[in-house]
């Protein structure tokens, strides 16, 4: 038996999505910036992709709605965007990479957080407070974190920031909330979703832009001027259908995806706890997306832990996919507090709708076995 426990990296292409792919690859050639009929059919397909995206997000203008190869080009396009300009940006110390690595290298600053992973609210506000001298502010807040699947506080941070600084631009990284928690754009100004953690089609990816983001954002990119011009380049147009489709199943069923998905996270750490007491689940106690868990095993390196498990047919990650192919301990985990100990015990295990309660109970037994052996011998 092999079990899938990764799906914060990504997730296989549900029927749905599959089925709206072959549908508009049938369509023959395609590229909507052509003149001729081709062109035209086109164009068709991937503006009601744009309208049924721009409907799942609020009933949200379409032209307010950027398609994008993913969530690591949607984020850059903000970021380098706004590094163009007379401006200040911020990002937390938990961010993906896409958004942590670009703020840094050009020059932004990171603000900390709490042990649970939650922006320092104080620091921040003491942060954004420091730079009047600058005409723009760029805030980057993830929606929720991608190893420990801990949930920004997003209304109040806003709120809190804003009324140091009104005119303060907010962007959220939605990757891992989109489609499992609920999510509100009339607050922010820029919300970032990667097509492959929900089932569609990985290269695929929207950018949703507020109004006045769309004033000020400049490209970054130089090509046709496709997409408003910040994502220049023929488009995807069978990869935006499959995205819509799959985009639209995942909301159509968000109750039940959830309810479903809580409960396969629920079993399988309550069955691991059940054989390995010494494990601790990392933000047990505050809000988290229902599809994550990143668990501790005191005494196991978690990078040989990982390959035990691999070796058995489970497969899960020591943190986001981006960065964990590297034999380091977690920033994100660090960022919390942890020691570099500490941060290289913890295990991400991430279900998706695809799984099931068996193979719950099947993961938890393998990684009973396998936590004992390593105690044992020293793993």
């Amino acid at each position: 038996m092999e079990i899938y426990l990764d799906a914060n990296a990504t997730t296989a292409l549900s029927a749905t999505a599959c089925e709206a792919l072959f549908a508009a690859l049938e369509g023959g050639p395609q590229n909507p910036s052509s003149a001729h009929q081709f062109g035209t059919r086109a164009r068709a397909l991937i503006e009601r992709a744009r309208q049924d995206i721009a409907d799942l997000l609020g009933k949200v203008d379409s032209e307010n709605v950027v398609l994008t190869s993913g969530g690591t080009e949607a984020n850059n396009i903000l970021v380098r965007g706004f590094a163009e300009l007379p401006s200040a940006i911020f990002c937390t110390a938990v961010e993906h990479p896409s958004v942590l690595n670009p703020v840094t290298f050009l020059g932004g600053a990171v603000l900390p957080v709490d042990n649970n992973g939650i922006l320092n609210i104080k620091y921040a506000i003491d942060a954004v407070s420091r730079r009047k001298d600058r005409d723009f502010i760029l805030l980057s807040i993830q929606a929720a974190n991608s190893e420990t699947g801990i949930i920004q506080p997003l209304d109040y941070i806003i709120k809190k920031i804003r009324e140091v600084r009104e005119d303060v631009f907010v962007m959220v990284d939605a990757a891992q909330a989109f489609g499992r928690v609920p999510l509100i754009v009339e607050c922010i100004d820029a919300l970032t979703i990667s097509g492959h953690k929900l089932h569609a089609p990985a290269g695929t990816g929207v950018l949703y832009l507020s109004d006045r983001m769309l004033e000020v954002l400049p490209p970054v990119i130089h090509g046709g001027g496709q997409e408003r011009g910040f994502r220049p380049g023929t488009q995807n147009v069978a990869g935006a259908a499959s995205l819509a489709a799959a985009l639209g199943e995942r909301i159509s069923k968000f109750s039940q995806h959830v309810e479903k998905l809580g409960q396969l996270r629920h079993r399988l750490e309550t069955r691991i706890l059940e054989l390995v007491p010494t494990a601790r689940i990392i933000g047990a106690s505050i809000a988290r997306v229902p599809n994550t868990s990143n668990i501790m095993f005191p005494g196991i390196d978690a990078q040989a832990l990982l390959a035990r498990l691999d070796a058995e047919g489970v497969y899960c990650s020591t943190g986001s996919a981006c960065s964990s192919a590297r034999p380091e301990a977690s920033p994100v985990l660090k960022a919390m507090g942890m020691s570099e100990r500490e941060a290289s015990s913890c295990l991400r295990f991430s279900v998706s709708v695809d799984n099931t309660q068996e193979e719950m109970d099947a993961a938890a037994q393998i990684v009973g076995k396998c936590v004992s052996e390593g105690l044992r011998i020293g793993l």
